[in-house]
């Protein structure tokens, strides 16, 4: 029997949404596909305009069904929070100061 993988991709087209369709594994990987209950097969970043955003994009994806990975993490020049989405897959948003993130971070 052969394996399919359900692959999603962000439209940004006019009419938006997500495109999802059902492909065979070996189309993409040999390897076999991590269980996200268990391990984590990838980390997706994404970045905010601003803290309030990374507070808004997060608490959606919880009420959403989303599990938050960890608490938020405020580094003066940077926040992040993380979350787990309904695949279990692990997502982190962050916002950088962008001067901080011109001159660099500060010194320990």
């Amino acid at each position: 029997m052969t394996k399919r993988v359900a692959v999603a991709a962000w439209c940004p087209c006019r009419y938006g949404g997500r495109l999802r369709k059902r492909y065979p594994q070996s189309q993409f990987t040999d390897q076999p596909i991590a269980d996200t209950r268990n391990s984590v097969g990838a980390i997706v970043a994404i970045s905010a305009d601003s803290r309030e955003g990374v507070d808004a994009l997060a608490a959606k994806a919880v009420e959403a069904g989303g599990s938050e990975t960890y608490d938020p993490k405020d580094l003066g020049f940077m926040y992040s929070r993380a979350f787990r989405d309904l695949d279990g897959h692990h997502w982190e948003v962050v916002w950088m100061d962008q001067a901080a993130a011109q001159s660099g971070p500060p010194e320990h």
